[in-house]
């Protein structure tokens, strides 16, 4: 019973010496870098997003619809999403997220955003026009742009299965030949011999 205490009292006094705040009083906080000197990807001194390539276009879609859910403008909201999508992201579309903010006009400011962003303006586009929800007008169209992707896997997996059908014959044929009919023959050929 005494040991149990003893390793009792020795894991309370090893807790406490871990969560006790040093003798100088309360611990200082971390150091951060200050705003003009951090990072484009980093906001007050924590990552945003790491770096790397665009991301998918659904899914930049969810993040300016969910920014719009949240109270902001579209043009805001779109500055939110790239901001917090990456670098990649920020490359393709931070020059139409300044000219929107700016308060150009939206075909002047997604101009030269590219192809691959067409479906996300024609979406903010359609609801500027009609007066639509435009977070439930980009989450209809994120949902249909991620049917058309499974579709099309789909039917190209289909495809690939229709092109291995010939490679696959050309290879399993001989084989099954070699080891199926070729014993087969030569035995009635060395019956028929015998018998004759």
């Amino acid at each position: 019973m005494s040991l149990a205490l003893a390793v009792g009292a020795a894991l309370l006094v090893g807790a406490a010496a871990l969560l006790w705040p040093p003798a100088g009083g309360a611990r200082r906080p971390r150091a951060r870098p200050p705003a003009d000197l951090a990072a484009p990807g980093e906001r007050r001194g924590r990552p945003v997003a790491a770096e790397g390539p665009a991301l998918p276009v659904p899914v930049l879609m969810e993040l300016v619809a969910a920014a719009l859910d949240a109270g902001h403008a579209p043009p805001s909201a779109l500055q939110a999403a790239v901001a917090a999508a990456g670098e990649g992201t920020r490359r393709q579309l931070q020059p139409v997220v300044n000219l929107w903010c700016l308060g150009a006009p939206f075909e002047r400011a997604w101009r030269d955003a590219g192809a691959r962003w067409q479906p996300l303006s024609r979406a903010l586009l359609l609801s500027q026009r009609t007066g639509a929800s435009a977070a439930a007008v980009l989450r209809d169209t994120a949902r249909d742009l991620r049917s058309a992707r499974r579709r099309r896997a789909r039917v190209a997996a289909n495809r690939l299965g229709v092109r291995l059908v010939v490679p696959l014959g050309l290879a399993t044929l001989p084989a099954f030949v070699l080891w199926a009919v070729a014993p087969v023959a030569l035995g009635l050929a060395q019956q028929a011999l015998a018998g004759g």
